[in-house]
């Protein structure tokens, strides 16, 4: 029913307006609060006890906004960073934050190495869904697929001249596992908070890497970071924050 409802909808206001629609209905949604009880939005209200309002904030994976818009919120005398890849999701989220002066987009892809790629979307729901967006291989068909052209970026000449980055949200569909090992000089630099959706083999390639760094890795529970006791294979899939011990915040652990 939601996927048709979606799917009518996106046909009624085309593309951008139901991109807008979604990033407006986000944000009443969780300015009230209603979001609040549901997990999956646990992180857009704990993100406020672990950034200060003079950091500096990468969002790798901006999508259309939602933790962008948040992130700006909470740093108005500090600089947030968006990168997104998808050409209809970078202008939503152009337009979702064009208020705040201290945010710098970028319509890039992140990678091993500069040049210019596809993105892909599945077309099967009918609607160009705002969570399955992935590099295109060779044989992936535009029929069934929306593509976009874009270039790919090295993050760790992006971002390089940063004097200082505290916090990174990273949520790109598994391809952390190359993204964040090339842009290891940078967290070795910094030694920012990463917030991290992963999964899988994708979660092993993480792990080992801020594992060699020395951080701690955590996940969220009964609202309170709760420390796990090791880089295993746990079950939990999902959103997990790493922070170096350098990090000086109130930590319940085990």
């Amino acid at each position: 029913m939601i996927n048709f409802l979606k799917k009518l909808i996106y046909k009624s206001l085309g593309q951008a307006q139901y991109l807008k629609t979604l990033h407006r209905l986000f944000y009443i949604a969780y300015k009230s609060g209603y979001l609040k009880n549901d997990p999956i939005y646990k992180y857009h209200y704990f993100v406020k006890k672990l950034i200060k309002p003079t950091d500096t904030v990468i969002d790798l994976g901006g999508n259309l906004g939602y933790f962008t818009r948040i992130f700006a919120s909470l740093t108005p005398q500090g600089k947030v960073i968006a990168i997104e890849p998808v050409v209809p999701f970078y202008k939503t989220l152009q337009w979702a934050v064009s208020q705040y002066t201290h945010i710098t987009i970028h319509n890039y892809a992140l990678g091993t190495e500069e040049k210019n790629i596809q993105m892909s979307v599945p077309k099967n729901f009918g609607y160009l869904r705002t969570g399955l967006a992935s590099v295109a291989k060779e044989n992936t068909s535009g029929e069934d697929n929306y593509l976009f052209e874009v270039q790919m970026k090295k993050a760790s000449q992006l971002l390089a001249d940063l004097p200082k980055i505290d916090y990174i949200k990273c949520d790109i569909e598994g391809y952390e596992e190359y993204v964040l090992p090339e842009m290891k000089s940078i967290l070795e630099k910094h030694l920012p908070i990463l917030q991290i959706e992963t999964w899988g083999t994708h979660k092993q390639v993480i792990d080992t890497l801020m594992a060699s760094l020395n951080y701690e890795k955590f996940i969220l529970s009964k609202n309170e970071l709760k420390r796990l006791p090791a880089f295993d294979n746990e079950p939990v899939n999902g959103d997990y924050l790493y922070i170096h011990p350098s990090t000086h915040l109130q930590i319940s652990r085990p």
